[in-house]
């Protein structure tokens, strides 16, 4: 494979993941019910202001799409590059990277903690299992939601290299 076809797919990977990415069921679900998380509650275009505003049933409706969107990413990505051995790793974390920074709410999203969980998914079922009880474990023991998303943020990256 050429070097220009492997940039290329490398490309299109970060832009189908980062698309995805911009999706965001926080925000959606906010503006039906007349909320701007942008603004109200922290601020934050994520699964957690979901819950401060919009109680549970938007928060694990937020966090399943943000999942599966993240989920569909890496998939798309390895499916549609079967010979760009990390295809699915790029598109994952471009969509990551769209959660957090998505153009089109001005680059003000959420954390990407679930969304980082989605390509988890797409890697391996029982490594996110696995970090999802020791994050689930992190919050419950440190009472401090915050903490999860950077220590996973560095976490699963030395899982996936080891």
């Amino acid at each position: 494979m050429s070097a220009m076809t492997l940039l290329l797919q490398g490309i299109a990977c970060v832009a189908i993941g980062y698309l995805l990415g911009n999706l965001s069921p926080s925000y959606l679900l906010g503006k039906r019910k007349g909320y701007d998380v942008r603004r109200d509650g922290s601020g934050n275009a994520g699964a957690t202001n979901a819950f401060i505003l919009l109680g549970a049933k938007s928060f694990f409706l937020t966090t399943a799409l943000d999942i599966l969107k993240a989920f569909a990413a890496y998939r798309v990505c390895q499916a549609a590059f079967p010979r760009l051995s990390f295809a699915g790793t790029l598109g994952g974390t471009a969509c990551v990277l769209g959660h957090m920074y998505p153009a089109l709410l001005g680059f003000r999203g959420g954390k990407g903690l679930a969304s980082l969980g989605g390509v988890v998914l797409g890697w391996s079922w029982q490594w996110f299992l696995l970090l999802l009880t020791g994050a689930l474990l992190l919050a419950f023991a440190t009472r401090y939601v915050c903490l999860v998303a950077p220590t996973m943020s560095v976490v699963f990256p030395a899982c996936y290299y080891w």
